[in-house]
């Protein structure tokens, strides 16, 4: 089945939210970066860790195994998660901005 245990239209809500929540993450560590700054390092972790799904060792598989790394690192490579990861980063951006002019 495409997208793993889960119906395409679930596993691309859950991609979303997992970009997103990298967003909120690196907000949280690094509180004054950059919107621009936060997307870009959401992206680029995002997409890195997808690309990292098509490598296969036994290290990095018994990573895998593991019920909180196996989440951090996925398993399976989808192509069109990059387009889940680009939208999650966007909403993050959008709700950041609104908190942003909310202060102000």
């Amino acid at each position: 089945m495409p997208g793993g245990k889960f119906p395409l239209p679930f596993k691309a809500v859950g991609d979303t939210l997992w970009a997103t929540m990298f967003y909120l993450w690196g907000l949280l560590l690094v509180p004054r970066i950059s919107i621009f700054r936060a997307a870009a390092a959401t992206l680029a972790l995002t997409f890195a860790i997808e690309f990292l799904k098509r490598l296969h060792t036994p290290w990095l598989d018994s990573l895998r195994a593991g019920r909180i790394t196996g989440f951090l690192l996925g398993h399976t490579f989808y192509w069109h998660d990059f387009a889940s990861y680009a939208l999650g980063t966007l909403l993050a951006i959008a709700a950041d901005a609104g908190v942003l002019l909310r202060r102000h």
